[in-house]
């Protein structure tokens, strides 16, 4: 795809309103924490985008300001949230959800504690607290990712590469 998946963390307007980006619940999902970003459509979008990165690998995955998907927080559904108890994350649906983390941090860094609720993504807040120049000494524990990106994510947590590049 052109650009990367950028169009859907974009606001569209149509004749008669401005609607929010495909995305807006997920990332908003994914900035409340764990369980919010548990909900099966969730999980089937973070599958959406991991089997985009492993068809599309090259670096950066996202093209574009991704800035703006959440102008409107009052328009995002909070009550879709997953408050259940939802499964463990597959190895393709981490990939996605980790990407896409670690996609907010770039455009929005340090937002919130890295150490916020991440559920199955706890292993990550290593990477963001390295990625931020805090705990240089941790160790980065391995990542639920498939193994032909593991060293990419520890590149993006050593500031190594990015996973987005703005116009």
């Amino acid at each position: 795809m052109l650009g990367g998946p950028a169009v859907l963390f974009h606001s569209t307007e149509g004749c008669f309103v401005n609607c929010l980006p495909y995305f807006a619940d997920l990332l908003s999902a994914l900035e409340e924490g764990w369980p919010a970003f548990g909900k099966p459509e969730y999980i089937n979008d973070f599958t959406a985008i991991g089997e985009y990165i492993i068809d599309c690998p090259e670096l950066p995955w996202l093209y574009g300001d991704v800035g703006g998907w959440n102008d409107s927080p009052e328009l995002i559904d909070e009550s879709a949230f997953f408050r259940g108890r939802p499964g463990p994350l597959s190895q393709i649906a981490y990939l996605g959800a980790a990407a896409m983390l670690l996609i907010l941090e770039e455009v929005s860094p340090h937002r919130e504690n890295p150490r916020r609720k991440l559920g199955p993504l706890r292993g990550i807040a290593p990477y963001l607290t390295h990625r931020q120049g805090l705990g240089q000494r941790t160790k980065l524990p391995s990542l639920l990712v498939p193994d032909e990106f593991k060293q990419t994510f520890r590149d993006w947590a050593e500031g190594r590469v990015s996973f987005t590049e703005r116009d």
